[in-house]
């Protein structure tokens, strides 16, 4: 996380990460993040195997 507090939804579980940390997704596990404060938040997202066009972007 490079700004904020970013939460993770993993498997159905949360997970709140904070700006310094990180945070490893098993291949297959049903996820996204979410931004939940009034903050900005900032992140990078690098992927391992290739996401393979998996991803569905939500624009509001």
């Amino acid at each position: 996380m490079l700004k904020g507090v970013g939460v993770f939804s993993i498997n159905d579980e949360k997970f709140f990460v904070k700006q310094g940390e990180s945070i490893s997704i098993e291949p297959g596990s049903k996820h996204f993040i979410s931004n939940e404060s009034t903050e900005e938040i900032e992140f990078l997202v690098i992927s391992n195997p290739s996401t393979d066009h998996d991803r569905i972007e939500i624009k509001e």
